[in-house]
């Protein structure tokens, strides 16, 4: 898997063996890399998220991993990882991938995840077998929302506490 670069940003594709040591434990998944991980990306959900991503990639053919990981965010200027994004598995028979991130909280609204999310959008678009991209948010998400209308997605559906964006390539 190769890393995706922006002008800020290096997106650095987690392999297996490093969300496992995540799991572990963040520091060691931060000495592994050579670069430290700010402190409150680590929490419950990511965790359980991060168990389901290396259950499904243990399942998978390695030339789709990418789909399946994080890929960290990581500032080009001063190396430190501050938030992670990525695809919540292969596309579908219909082309589509659901793509999530999540950025610390000291670097929000500095127009990072927009920045990572245009980026891995643009690239999972690239791929043959992808067509769509979409995203869900809550309702009360505003700034969640406002980074998918920056990178060019739609408000394609309502549920009852959620809204689901999309993008088409």
């Amino acid at each position: 898997m190769n890393e995706i670069l922006t002008p800020r940003l290096q997106l650095f594709p987690l392999t297996m063996a490093h969300l496992q040591l995540a799991l572990r434990g963040q520091e060691l998944l931060a000495a592994a890399l050579a670069f430290p991980i700010v402190a409150d990306m680590a929490y419950p959900a990511v965790h359980r998220a991060m168990q389901t991503k290396v259950q499904k990639m243990a399942q998978a053919d390695m030339a789709t991993h990418a789909w399946y990981t994080y890929w960290l965010m990581v500032l080009k200027a001063n190396p430190v990882a501050i938030g992670m994004i990525g695809f919540k598995g292969a596309p579908n028979v219909h082309g589509e991938v659901e793509i999530g991130y999540g950025v610390a909280s000291e670097y929000e609204r500095q127009g990072y995840t927009t920045e990572a999310a245009q980026a891995l959008v643009a690239w999972g678009l690239a791929q043959p077998t992808c067509h769509a991209v979409i995203a869900a948010t809550y309702k009360d998400n505003v700034a969640s929302q406002r980074v998918l209308q920056k990178i060019g997605m739609t408000l394609a559906q309502e549920e009852e506490t959620e809204f689901i964006w999309r993008i088409t390539g």
